[in-house]
């Protein structure tokens, strides 16, 4: 192994411990672990979380730690790198390897969350890039209105402008919407793969739990219960990486409704809706956020709760928001027709998709999970 990477490797593990062999190399750096192997030309040092070798020839000296020092410093290591599987007990492999692989599927989860979050913010800046197009596109309107025609060359030119101005508009909104459809589909990819982790998660505690529940302490050897309490701290962990909100609703039928502000301004009663695909909105609800036409789609045919169909039309709402949970950029539609005249529409899969969703029905809650992880605490 090369001699600069070793340092990169070994950056966390320089100058922290006191009772460790340590290699003082030409170039006046340190490197502290155990020695366990020599050859003519290397030194095997381990430090942990692994082994890396030092030519010889790069070593100035060894400083040689004792047996007792190096049984300290293994009884730290246990603890610092027991993610690594290294110091994992024979009997507990089978719950760190379930346990590993949920790591992996939150890791996917945080690169999933990464990209919608992406996705959101480029759509932001396109949405501010056509509205600044479409103020120009206006005030040009205005100012060719009021040219005369007198001087055709004056006149060609602002209607040429103009022209430009519409075609970067019509790029503009055919970016805006390649952005909003690949952010639906992460989107759905991040609510399958949200599932797929609180279900992975849930059987790897219930996995801990029965492991242990029946276990006293004093029967487990020191390595059972380093492993005990490292385990429980990391699912503790991923437990909290979910910020949880109790919403009061009003019953409505076998559903619930539950009040949601619309783009900030508008408040509306929707009836919560896993079985619709996207949040839905009456007429009525639409003309008070005042929403411009360029802004709505063709009519579509969107899907309700039970499978029904119906005809609206798509549209984007800047922030749908409840309780104290917000959702930006979310997919609606406009119903043409309303389905009743006590509520103003349904909360679909386009802004619930972004939680993990629990509906208590006899006490009228609405129950949503946000996950939160603590990105600078895993890194």
């Amino acid at each position: 192994m090369a001699l600069p990477f070793i340092f990169c490797a070994l950056l966390l593990c320089v100058g922290m411990c006191s009772y460790a062999d340590t290699l003082h190399l030409k170039n006046k750096r340190t490197l502290e672990g155990i020695v366990t192997a020599e050859t003519a030309a290397d030194v095997i040092l381990d430090v942990g979380c692994g082994t890396v070798t030092v030519t010889k020839h790069s070593i100035e000296r060894i400083e040689r730690s004792t047996q007792a020092q190096n049984d300290r410093l293994v009884n730290s290591w246990k603890d610092r790198y027991m993610d690594t599987g290294r110091w994992v007990p024979k009997d507990a492999e089978g719950l760190f390897t379930a346990f590993s692989k949920v790591k992996k599927k939150e890791q996917a989860l945080m690169e999933l969350k990464g990209q919608k979050e992406n996705l959101q913010a480029t759509i932001e800046n396109r949405d501010r890039t056509l509205s600044g197009l479409y103020a120009s596109y206006e005030e040009m309107s205005t100012q060719i209105k009021e040219m005369s025609k007198d001087d055709p060359e004056a006149y060609n030119k602002k209607a040429l402008e103009i022209n430009e101005m519409g075609a970067k508009i019509n790029r503009s909104n055919h970016d805006v919407r390649l952005a909003e459809r690949r952010k639906e589909a992460v989107t759905e990819e991040y609510a399958d793969a949200m599932k797929d982790y609180i279900g992975s998660l849930a059987q790897v505690t219930n996995s801990f739990d029965e492991k242990y529940r029946t276990v006293e302490p004093a029967a487990m050897t020191q390595e059972q219960v380093r492993f005990y309490t490292w385990m429980q701290k990391a699912l503790q962990a991923l437990h909290g990486d979910f910020e949880r909100r109790e919403i009061a609703c009003a019953k409505y039928g076998n559903g619930i409704v539950v009040d949601v502000v619309l783009n900030g301004t508008v408040k509306a009663a929707l009836v919560v809706d896993t079985g619709a695909s996207s949040v839905v909105i009456s007429k009525a609800i639409a003309d008070q956020l005042d929403i411009a036409e360029s802004k709505k789609g063709k009519r579509v045919r969107v899907t309700l709760a039970g499978g029904k169909m119906t005809t609206a039309i798509p549209i984007i709402l800047e922030s749908v928001e409840v309780g104290n949970f917000k959702a930006k950029n979310v997919m609606a539609a406009i119903m043409e027709k309303a389905q009743d005249a006590h509520i103003d529409g349904l909360l679909g899969m386009s802004f619930l998709s972004n939680f993990l969703v629990r509906i208590e029905p006899n006490s009228g809650t609405l129950i949503l999970e946000e996950f939160k992880p603590r990105w600078v605490e895993r890194r």
